[in-house]
């Protein structure tokens, strides 16, 4: 869909739009599809911003309750030995 010429219409239409204008000014660019859950964090700021209606509200760092997840995430990829 990012390397078509064609109008997009499809429901991720305007995140294809956006992505292509930064596209142009890249040599190589790579993009890969990520579940939710393999991509939690994510989607947890994305969560969080939506609710707060703004869109700097990482400015002075991260919400406590993702970084709670990515510490809880980091211990059970990396249990200790």
């Amino acid at each position: 869909k990012l390397q078509k010429e064609k109008e997009e219409r499809s429901e991720i239409g305007a995140n294809i739009l956006d992505f292509r204008s930064i596209y142009v000014g890249y040599q190589k660019c790579f993009c890969r599809h990520a579940s939710r859950q393999a991509n939690g964090v994510a989607h947890m700021l994305a969560t969080e911003g939506l609710r707060r209606e703004e869109i700097t509200y990482l400015f002075n760092g991260v919400p406590h309750s993702v970084a709670d997840s990515v510490d809880a995430n980091w211990r059970w990829m990396n249990p200790p030995n």
